[in-house]
């Protein structure tokens, strides 16, 4: 039977992948685009978060209970026992929780962090090419995440969340993307 609910994904690694085409992204200038810099940081964010329900659900009773026994919150309830660990573990991931769940319903009632904000600015972004014989500075517009008193870049932030979950799905035996 045809996949109908989740366009031709199956696996967590494959949002994985996702991930790091979206981070990929970053390397096209915008070209002051305000509204771009916000979609890549809004796809980025809700897809770092989301690879926590797709681990979740795609997970065998053994996986399950192997994060039971790491999570701070065991006795939650479903993806919340691995919500728990990720947000104890990767302050990344607990801020594109809040991004994410923020910005896809426009308000952030549960695990709200007043310390995380979020604003475009306009900078610079250097290109360099892969044999590092041209480079060319591009006015920009990022997305600049605010928690506490630590500033991150949009791709700083999401390029950590990105690499924790490759650490993570190492550690609990999650097959990588290809």
């Amino acid at each position: 039977m045809p996949d109908r609910e989740r366009l031709g994904l199956e696996h967590p690694s494959d949002l994985l992948a996702k991930l790091d085409w979206e981070l990929d992204q970053f390397n096209e200038p915008n070209l002051q685009d305000e509204i771009l810099s916000s979609y890549r940081a809004f796809n980025c964010a809700v897809t770092a978060w989301s690879i926590c329900d797709w681990v979740w659900n795609a997970g065998s009773p053994e996986l399950k209970a192997a994060l039971r026994a790491a999570s701070p919150n065991p006795r939650a309830s479903d993806s919340e026992v691995l919500a728990a660990l990720l947000r104890s573990e990767c302050r990344a991931l607990a801020i594109c929780q809040q991004l994410a769940n923020g910005a896809k319903h426009f308000r952030k009632d549960r695990h709200n962090d007043p310390n995380v904000a979020s604003h475009r600015l306009p900078g610079v972004s250097l290109y360099i090419s892969k044999d590092g014989a041209e480079s060319r500075v591009v006015p920009d517009i990022g997305v600049f995440i605010q928690d506490g008193e630590t500033t991150y870049s949009d791709i700083g932030l999401f390029s950590r969340a990105r690499d924790y979950w490759q650490e993570f799905f190492k550690r609990f035996g999650i097959d990588q993307p290809h």
